[in-house]
């Protein structure tokens, strides 16, 4: 999501200050998502039955 939203951010040049505020505030509000979500309980239950079987996905899961 974060990779996706710096590729996809193309403004004009006359955008002002506000816009950039705006922006950054909705790029916090969606971090702040994310980390809530990866906090959660049950994502910690999917990351602890992953790793009790080893799985090969979990590498790539904590890559991401």
């Amino acid at each position: 999501i974060l990779a996706e939203s710096e590729q996809i951010r193309r403004e004009a040049d006359d955008v002002g200050p506000s816009a950039e505020l705006i922006h950054w505030k909705q790029r916090m509000a969606t971090f702040n998502n994310l980390l809530e979500q990866i906090k959660s309980s049950r994502c910690r239950a999917v990351v602890g039955v992953l790793q009790s079987a080893k799985s090969k996905s979990i590498h790539r899961w904590r890559d991401l």
